[in-house]
């Protein structure tokens, strides 16, 4: 790693000059700053929004489905891997807890097509939903300075809940860099994730409470900092990846319960130190929503979220004393039992002088009404005040999208708004990675008019001038080459009249479902962005010929929109 006293530059926003945080809502650190959303989808698999914060207003793009089978939770974080070198953003990670108890660990590339891959499960006996973070890397230093393009080794950080009860700690090495030894990068568990078992601590403060089901992760810059208020500093002044480790969980019951993992000092240990869960707090909340005496012991649901933002932070530096500097506060968020959103908030003192979990904790208010079973919780560069505004996501398991929160520089919180389609899910469907032979439409009439047919048990219409090649018996053979993605054998088909300034348009039972059209001489429109690469996934389609006949085929990309236009076939 970088040396104590090696200049180097730590690659992390200035604005909002926040700790690393695990949820499943984040903001990009480059680019058009976006926010990136993943969450168990309830018809099955995971599902993946984008806001792309470059338009005014901004615009929410999703959901892109990925996954196998059914899905508990998800958490989601960007990290210093690149799939596209071109590309002003980084590939994001996400952990994710299947039905059986598996932690699946996926990757999307950070450009062209932006594909999902399952990389490797990290253990196994999870229940609830994790929080998985990740805490920045160092730019190399190249020949001529700073290499912009190149970072050192970072690391994410996993909580998840464990079906026997309490939860598991683990960590693992992102090896971006040829900072370490040879000797180091050959060894064959580097990169490897790591388990961190230590027992939690007890005492009057802490409910006994160990079956969690929902998890949040904070990295702040203490213990380990002893000159340093925030993230940025500390890790532009040290070379240890992480200081100490903040986890707030939710037990079955109701309890909110934070954890800190960090170092202490225990004689006769190797080096005077010990790593292990340091103390811990059970936080109540007020009777009523506005702060009024009475304590309700276990008060939440579900997921918590909490992050460490720029609020009260101070890391100036003065010479040769140096003793103003302050933490950033901790902002805590946690869906309460009978309905809105519990928000509290806590001074975290000083490198000189930091405060134990169990002081200064602050009620702030109650988000909302309604009820939900996870959130999670932002501070984004939006805002023209000093301190950036608050971003709230907030859902329940069977819903169709999630409900978005926002506070701006007034302390007051707008929405919700909700995103994704409307409605919820009564009985889950399961989508498989790949399209199947049921996954294209089967058409059953049509006209000079229009077109209608079915997916899986939804209906689908097609509306604009027809031609009149119409194969309604799933015998349509000229979909198998491999100019298609995905190749099959035989689909339904009908013919689109192409010519300018026609138009069709479709409609779709199911917000996964593509539609693509093929021919030599076929045009492709449709509302996709082309930062995001890809088609959208999207309800309708609005699809325009310059000339020619085209082949409705819906669809010829893959669940998740991977399949390009030119890979439709043209």
């Amino acid at each position: 790693m970088a040396d104590f006293f090696t200049p180097s530059t730590f690659d992390w926003p200035e604005r909002p000059d926040a700790s690393p945080a695990g949820g499943f809502l984040i903001q990009r650190r480059s680019g058009n700053r976006n926010f990136e959303v993943v969450v168990a989808w309830p018809h099955g698999g995971l599902a993946y929004f984008a806001r792309d914060n470059g338009p005014v207003p901004p615009r929410w793009i999703g959901p892109t489905r990925f996954g196998h089978g059914h899905y508990l939770g998800a958490s989601v974080t960007e990290s210093d891997n690149s799939t596209f070198n071109y590309s002003d953003v980084k590939n994001l990670e996400v952990a994710a807890v299947r039905d059986n108890g598996t932690v699946e660990h996926w990757w999307m590339e950070n450009g062209g097509g932006f594909v999902w891959h399952q990389a490797e499960t990290v253990l196994s006996g999870a229940i609830g939903v994790p929080a998985l973070v990740y805490g920045g890397a160092e730019l190399k230093q190249g020949v001529l300075g700073i290499d912009l393009d190149q970072h050192l080794s970072g690391e994410m950080h996993l909580i998840c809940p464990l079906a026997g009860g309490g939860f598991a700690y683990q960590s693992k090495l992102d090896v971006n860099g040829t900072e370490l030894s040879p000797a180091a990068m050959a060894l064959p568990d580097l990169s490897a994730w790591k388990n961190h078992q230590a027992p939690l601590p007890s005492g009057p403060e802490i409910l006994s409470d160990r079956q969690f089901v929902g998890a949040a992760v904070v990295l702040p810059p203490w213990p380990s900092a002893r000159f340093a208020a925030s993230w940025s500093q500390f890790r532009e002044n040290s070379n240890i990846l992480s200081a100490g480790v903040l986890v707030a969980v939710v037990s079955d019951r109701g309890a909110l319960t934070l954890f800190e993992w960090g170092p202490k000092q225990v004689l006769g240990a190797p080096g005077g130190v010990v790593l292990g869960w340091q103390q811990g707090l059970s936080i109540t909340t007020p009777e009523t929503g506005d702060g009024a005496p009475g304590q309700v012991l276990r008060p939440c649901r579900g997921r918590p979220s909490m992050f460490q933002g720029d609020y009260d932070l101070d890391d100036t530096v003065f010479f040769p004393v140096d003793n103003g500097k302050h933490f950033g506060n901790i902002e805590l968020v946690a869906p309460n039992k009978t309905g809105g959103i519990h928000h509290l908030w806590r001074d975290c003192g000083s490198p000189y002088a930091s405060e134990p979990l169990d002081r200064i904790w602050r009620y702030a208010t109650l988000i909302g009404s309604e009820l939900y079973d996870e959130v999670s919780l932002i501070q984004s560069n939006f805002g023209n005040a000093d301190h950036g505004n608050l971003e709230l996501v907030a859902r329940r398991f069977d819903q169709n999208g999630f409900d978005f929160f926002w506070r701006d520089e007034n302390f007051n919180w707008h929405g919700p708004e909700h995103v994704g389609p409307p409605g919820t899910t009564s009985a889950p469907l399961t989508i498989a990675s790949e399209p199947t032979a049921d996954d294209f439409v089967h058409w059953h009439t049509a006209d000079a008019n229009g077109a209608t047919g079915t997916l899986h048990d939804g209906v689908v219409t097609l509306t604009g001038p027809m031609g009149t090649a119409f194969y309604f018996h799933d015998d349509y053979p000229n979909f198998s080459s491999e100019r298609f993605t995905p190749r099959l054998s035989a689909t339904g088909m009908v013919e689109i009249r192409g010519g300018v300034e026609r138009s069709s348009n479709a409609g779709f039972p199911h917000s996964e479902v593509v539609e693509c059209v093929g021919s030599n001489f076929a045009v492709f429109f449709a509302p996709w962005p082309s930062s995001y690469g890809g088609l959208p996934i999207v309800r309708r389609v609005s699809v325009s010929a310059a000339r020619g006949d085209n082949y409705a085929r819906p669809h010829c990309a893959p669940y998740g929109g991977r399949g390009t236009a030119p890979n439709c076939g043209r």
